[in-house]
């Protein structure tokens, strides 16, 4: 009888040791419960079309598969959670988890990174398959040496997963440009610090206007036309407005690799695991490196389709007279924006942007 009972409770610990493994392997197997997913909103000011929507998928994609679906991020197109002015802000205190913004936009919370605007007038920056990770690679390296670099995302309580590139841009117009002289007079948007000094050297009067706003300044006569690029004027159908585009003006509005940070609150990365944060940070180089490659190879696409489908036409300004405002701008407008940022409170601004320079130099 005595054998028989220890049997019995031996085959039921058996049974019940059996049952506690397969239930833990179960465990295992599960994905994350909802409880366990970091979800993520991410503000930006573009739609969902074009190659700003594409690489924001892409970070979003990408990071969901990496993780495991520990980490979700959900975009928030068109200005729907914050302006385009204010994306940035949004990030800093939270309302946004993540941000995709214009930061040439803002010198003011980004003087080193909007250097770019005025060091492609000092030196060559190439529009090329790799100038987005170029850029980042420059930013970083300048980030090491110099600590007001490093904490220029900090302070504004965010950190820098990638940076999407821009292209060089011409002039979008309703009429023809065949000289400069065409210009005066004539209301440009425009964006950030220097680009207005340049339309104001043109006898032009620039307006600060997003670039999410300006088919209405064009349509309603707020603007006779905008500086853009290619892709931008695909993407917002300035073509359906205006139909032509003086290419000369590329030799002067230059790329902007450091144009678009994707950015996430501290606050809310801290609460990452290490393990998904250095997933995060290698999807964002890759989507550096996508985005930039795209950029480069959709280009000449975009030209013909505005120019064979849509019906742009484009013009050009003397060769004479585009060096002639190439070397006022490298002088005047690299002085103009060292004052202004030394008079903001960034005393090393010079040195950084030197070594900027001599870092694209190389």
């Amino acid at each position: 009888m005595i054998d028989h009972l220890r049997n019995k409770w031996i085959t039921v610990g058996s049974v019940v040791v059996l049952l506690t493994g397969f239930l833990f392997a179960c465990v295992l197997a599960v994905p994350a419960s909802a409880a366990e997913v970091t979800k993520l909103k991410l503000g930006t000011f573009t739609g969902s079309a074009g190659l700003h929507g594409d690489g924001l998928r892409y970070i979003a994609e990408e990071v969901k598969k990496r993780t495991n679906g520990r980490v979700e991020i959900e975009i928030i197109w068109g200005e729907a959670l914050a302006k385009a002015l204010e994306i940035s802000d949004a990030v800093r205190v939270g309302t946004a988890d993540m941000g995709h913004f214009v930061s040439v936009y803002l010198a003011e919370q980004f003087p080193f990174v909007t250097t770019c605007e005025v060091v492609r007038f000092r030196v060559d920056v190439p529009f090329t398959r790799d100038v987005g990770p170029r850029a980042l690679s420059i930013y970083r390296k300048l980030a090491e040496e110099f600590p007001e670099v490093a904490n220029e995302f900090k302070k504004l309580n965010q950190i820098q997963l990638g940076v999407f590139s821009y292209p060089s841009e011409g002039l979008i117009s309703k009429k023809p440009v065949r000289t400069l002289a065409d210009l005066k007079g004539w209301k440009i948007r425009s964006w950030g610090k220097i680009v207005p000094q340049i339309i104001r050297g043109l006898d032009a009067a620039p307006v600060s206007m997003p670039a999410v706003e300006v088919y209405d300044g064009l349509s309603k006569g707020v603007l006779d036309a905008t500086i853009a690029s290619v892709e931008t004027t695909y993407r917002y159908k300035y073509f359906e407005i205006v139909k032509y585009w003086c290419k000369s003006l590329t030799e002067v509005f230059g790329p902007l690799p450091l144009t678009y940070p994707i950015t996430v609150n501290l606050d809310k990365w801290g609460k990452i695991s290490r393990e998904d944060q250095k997933v995060m940070l290698e999807v964002g180089d890759a989507a550096t490196r996508k985005f930039s490659e795209d950029s480069y190879t959709t280009l000449e696409n975009y030209y013909k389709e505005l120019t064979q489908k849509y019906g742009m036409i484009t013009t050009e300004v003397p060769d004479a007279e585009i060096k002639a405002l190439r070397a006022k701008c490298g002088s005047t407008m690299y002085e103009d924006y060292m004052k202004k940022i030394e008079a903001a409170g960034y005393p090393t601004i010079r040195k950084v942007s030197q070594r900027h320079i001599e870092l694209w130099s190389k």
